[in-house]
This record gives structure tokens, C-alpha cells and sequence, in this order.
């Protein structure tokens, strides 16, 4: 499967690609946008992320939804204080799947996916983003995520 330094580059790239990505959504997020324009810049990152191991691993869209989702939702949780120019992104960022989330979401109704959601790929993993925008709205899924970890949901259509 590949070399510890050679995973070790691999892995720094895939930083450096997350890390050119916020910044490029920071500078969009200066001029109001659209759920479809977060969508596209959350596609294009994932599809980004996936080529950097496509040649030396598999990495599918369910690991790259997790680690651009996760890390959404750590600047979040962390402030606009210390990482500032990302407040009006926060009402479209969607939930980080996992197993934990996805089992909360079956008390609501969700149908499961057809595999493990570290190896679905990404028109899959929107589908899914899309029943939770349906579902919960007007939450943004982000809160969602944060209302299941924590066991309470404002309300469910």
C-alpha cells in the first residue's frame, strides 16, 4: 500500500489542497452566495482531495466528505475569532457522515446507504446531504449534525 514517507508526502499534500481550498471559499465568501456555489466548492474540494492518493490509494468521496465536513465543522467550534471569514458559510456546510450520525439519522426516517459511508462515492454521499437539508429544514445540516451528537433535534418534518 505504500511507504511510510511516501504516505507521509501524500498526506501533506492533501493538507496543503484542504488548506488552498478554505482559502479560496474564504475570498468567495466576500460576496454573498448560494447553497449551490458552497455545493460545488464542497464537490470540487472532495474530487480535489481524491486525486491527490488516486494514483497510490483508494480514497473515495465518504473519506473526503469526512475530513472537508470535519474540518467545517472544527472552525466552527473553534470561532470566527480565531479563524476568521467563514460566519456566512456556516448556514451550507453539511453534516460529516459516519456511523454515528448515520444511525441517528435512521430514527428519522433515512433508508441507510448502499455501502460503508467511507466508501460511497460522492453522488451518494449528496443525496444523503440533500434528505437531511429536506428533512430538517430550515436547520442547516451542519447543526443537525451537532443536534444528533448531542440526542435533541429542534423538530423533523
Amino acid at each position: 500500500m505504500g511507504t511510510l514517507p511516501e504516505r507521509s508526502d501524500l498526506r501533506s499534500k492533501a493538507e496543503t489542497n484542504i488548506a488552498e481550498a478554505l482559502t479560496l471559499l474564504r475570498k468567495s465568501l466576500a460576496a454573498p452566495i448560494l447553497q449551490a456555489d458552497f455545493d460545488k466548492w464542497h464537490r470540487t474540494t472532495c474530487e480535489n482531495l481524491i486525486s491527490v492518493y488516486a494514483d497510490k490509494f483508494p480514497f473515495t468521496a465518504g473519506q473526503a466528505q469526512k475530513w472537508i465536513n470535519m474540518t467545517m465543522k472544527y472552525i466552527y467550534t473553534i470561532g470566527e475569532e480565531r479563524i476568521p471569514g467563514f460566519g456566512t458559510a456556516y448556514e451550507f456546510c453539511h453534516a460529516p457522515l459516519d456511523n454515528d450520525v448515520l444511525d441517528a439519522l435512521s430514527r428519522y426516517g433515512f433508508n441507510g446507504l448502499s455501502k460503508a459511508w467511507s466508501r460511497i462515492d460522492y453522488g451518494e454521499y449528496f443525496e444523503c446531504q440533500e434528505w437531511i437539508r429536506n428533512k430538517f429544514k430550515p436547520t442547516p445540516s451542519l447543526s443537525i449534525e451537532f443536534y444528533l451528537w448531542m440526542g435533541t433535534l429542534p423538530h423533523a418534518d
